[in-house]
């Protein structure tokens, strides 16, 4: 792959990180996840065709995606704990609110 083609394909993965972080702050964490492994596999593949030491532009974009990417995993994870913490809480909730009815 040329170096051009790989600052364009940079350029869309990094539109494709902006959109991941709308899903993100949306809570839809099921788009999320998709869109998350679709951009490993590009990156992984876009990575393994290129060589970025010549270009500084090519390694300063491959910074900040590693970089946003990192952050976003991130916040993945946050979300689908709270989540996870908030059900939790709820199913509690039920149980009591069941087992009151049952008395």
């Amino acid at each position: 792959m040329e170096l051009m083609q790989a600052l364009d394909e940079l350029n869309r993965i990094e539109s494709s990180l902006r959109e991941l972080e709308g899903l993100i702050v949306d809570e839809n964490l099921v788009q999320a996840e998709k869109l998350l492994k679709e951009l490993s596999d590009k990156i992984r593949i876009l990575f393994n065709s290129i060589s970025i030491e010549n270009s500084v532009e090519a390694q300063q974009s491959a910074l900040l995606i590693y970089n946003t990417l990192s952050l976003l995993i991130e916040k993945v994870l946050a979300e689908k704990q709270k989540v996870a913490k908030s059900l939790s809480g709820h199913i509690s909730n039920k149980k009591k609110i069941n087992a009151y009815k049952s008395i």
